[in-house]
């Protein structure tokens, strides 16, 4: 037997609908909107229709929420296509306004299944046994290299990176994966990726394009505890930062194997042990916790497949009352607003500065504002992330993220990711997840699951926060 436990993800099959914040009327804005030669191409490659990279630039630069419905009843007929393939990635989606009728267009199709098993076996290759003569097997080069002879033969081998994590790559997925159904002959077939959470995104995004059934194998730990789980798909987009293009589109299975783990070098385990100890906290699992601090000393030996399932099961919980995030799945962005930000900032300078150690950053932001706004006593938690290593050697901070000048003279840039970030509103406030106590979230005055704050307050405790981490010993 060797599926050895399993959890079972129950998701509605179609996205309720509920009425956005705001509309915005693309009848406004010039009908003629002209793709640029560059993206042309591209364009009709991942979504075959031109003009919608064009479309979606200028829905970032008009700084659109996820929550304003896009009111398409003035665009032109020739457009509309693009507008609607251009709305269903914005932000992972937004609701559409044609014919006076409200209509978020997931909710009229299937979204993946509306079930599946997250399977944790004990042996690699369990990984494998499902998988018919039909179905696709993409593999990231990383793990092809390193588990060469021990895994089902690959399709296509593809490098998966945060820095390759773009329309780029994603097209080149989309065109393995028609070339693939072509020499078939079918239409409708199953893909299996194995990898880290970059190959996660990008394929089940292009499965989501295509509607085709994906199967998932999650090698890093940052995927296995965290990405795998509630079908979140996307891509970084230009300037505009991490994530900003997706899908909710759910798998329709998930394998986990933590022998994967063995050959994770400590940087990237040390990155899904950040998003662990984020599961820590958001659930008040002091059980996790321990694990996972002594893991972040000890290294991969003292990580167990029960304290993975149970970090995985703390992010099942969530995403099974909130499966499209409506409301309480804010709370899995604990530390990511900042995270994030930092994240899009490093890469956008040719730095490689892991998520977890972004994430680090952002729960320590995180923490101080929970600790100033609501009395949480923050102190052991902030000295866990620091003393043990989840974010680097402090006084190098500012060389690993790419500040060549103090924090304070990149508010302009920074401050554009972190408005940028997917959960804030038309409102124009920054947004974070705080909490009050370990397992107990601070709620807005309209009950939101974050706090807002006016630009100019959210860049001074920032900034507090950076500087902070810069003079700490560890």
């Amino acid at each position: 037997m060797s599926e050895i436990h399993q959890i079972h993800v129950n998701v509605p099959a179609l996205v309720p609908q509920s009425e956005p914040r705001s509309q915005f009327d693309w009848g406004t804005i010039d009908p003629k909107i002209h793709e640029a030669s560059q993206h042309q191409d591209l364009s009709v490659k991942v979504f075959g229709q031109p003009k919608v990279l064009s479309i979606l630039e200028k829905a970032f630069a008009l700084k659109l929420s996820r929550g304003s419905a896009w009111d398409l009843r003035h665009v032109a007929n020739a457009d509309l296509q693009s507008y609607r393939a251009a709305a269903r990635v914005f932000k992972r989606g937004v609701a559409v306004i044609e014919d006076a009728q409200l209509n978020n267009k997931k909710s009229h199709r299937t979204l993946g299944p509306n079930g599946y098993e997250i399977s944790f076996v004990d042996h690699v290759e369990n990984c494998f046994e499902h998988i018919a003569n039909s179905d696709i097997v993409i593999v990231d080069k990383n793990v092809a290299i390193r588990w060469a002879g021990k895994i089902t033969t690959p399709h296509l081998v593809q490098e998966f990176s945060e820095q390759s994590k773009n329309l780029e790559t994603l097209a080149t997925v989309m065109q393995a994966l028609r070339e693939h159904g072509r020499a078939i002959g079918l239409g409708v077939f199953s893909v299996f990726v194995v990898g880290g959470g970059v190959a996660g995104d990008i394929v089940g995004m292009a499965s989501g394009l295509l509607g085709l059934p994906f199967h998932y194998v999650p090698t890093t730990l940052l995927a296995m505890a965290d990405s795998s789980v509630g079908g979140k798909t996307g891509v970084n987009f230009g300037s505009w930062g991490k994530n900003q293009l997706g899908l909710f589109y759910q798998p329709n299975s998930v394998k986990i194997c933590i022998n994967w783990l063995q050959t994770l070098p400590s940087s990237e385990f040390r990155n899904g042990l950040s998003e662990c100890y984020k599961h820590a906290l958001i659930a008040g699992d002091e059980e996790i916790r321990s694990v996972v601090t002594k893991a972040a000393r000890g290294g991969f030996s003292l990580i167990s497949l029960d304290s993975v399932r149970k970090s995985v099961q703390v992010k099942c919980d969530v995403v099974r009352r909130d499966p499209y995030e409506k409301g309480e799945r804010a709370i899995l962005n604990f530390g990511h607003t900042l995270g994030h930000a930092l994240e899009a900032f490093a890469l956008a300078r040719g730095k490689v500065v892991g998520h977890g150690e972004c994430v680090a950053l952002g729960m320590i932001h995180a923490l101080r504002l929970s600790n100033a706004l609501f009395g949480m006593s923050v102190d052991e938690y902030i000295s866990d992330l620091i003393k043990n290593k989840f974010i680097g050697e402090p006084s190098t901070l500012a060389k690993r993220f790419g500040f060549e000048l103090s924090v304070s003279s990149y508010q302009n840039e920074l401050m554009s990711y972190i408005i940028g970030d997917k959960k804030n509103q038309a409102d124009s406030r920054v947004r974070f997840v705080l909490l009050k106590k370990p397992g107990c979230f601070a709620r807005s005055e309209h009950n939101d699951w974050s706090i807002g704050f006016a630009e100019n307050q959210a860049w001074r405790e920032i900034c507090d926060t950076v500087d902070f981490v810069m003079n700490t010993s560890c």
